[in-house]
């Protein structure tokens, strides 16, 4: 059987995932460090991610219009899909660390400008690689135009390097 994905369903895909990956992960440093009530919490990040994310949304929902219907192979596309995950998380990162410059200096009298960079910047794009890499089978049926749909999720990750 031969499925058709629209660019909107890959997109929101990798949004939804990346976001309620990045609640579980908030859900189990909460569960680690019992000062924080677990459920609250990784509810509170899932919702606060999706609205955050909207414009990488925005960002990734557009490189995949952009990049539907040029010949290039679906490995390719999907290493510039990282390649853009990446470019989204270092502006998060970027924007973390500007908010974290004021507050340094105001509380500790120094700004540290690059490890709220480095931190928000790993966290985010590792949520966004696993998210990618979890519905890998359907962005690479997406992007072939649905040539891969009949094997398995393990040849299609062997694929990827090749």
């Amino acid at each position: 059987m031969k499925k058709e994905y629209t660019t909107a369903g890959v997109a929101a895909r990798i949004w939804l995932l990346t976001s309620v990956v990045f609640a579980i992960g908030f859900g189990l440093v909460c569960l680690f460090n019992s000062t924080y009530q677990i459920f609250m919490s990784t509810g509170f990040a899932l919702f606060a991610s999706l609205i955050g994310s909207i414009p990488a949304f925005v960002v990734i929902i557009t490189y995949f219009f952009l990049i539907k219907n040029i010949q290039l192979k679906w490995q390719t596309k999907f290493s510039r899909l990282l390649l853009i995950q990446f470019g989204i998380t270092i502006c998060y990162g970027l924007f973390a660390a500007l908010i974290d410059i004021p507050m340094r200096i105001w509380f500790d009298g120094n700004s540290r400008f690059i490890y709220p960079l480095l931190y928000v910047t790993a966290i985010l794009f590792a949520c966004s690689c696993i998210a990618s890499f979890i519905i890998l089978k359907i962005i690479a049926s997406y992007f072939s135009n649905g040539k891969i749909t009949d094997i398995s999720y393990s040849y299609t990750f062997s694929l990827l390097f090749q």
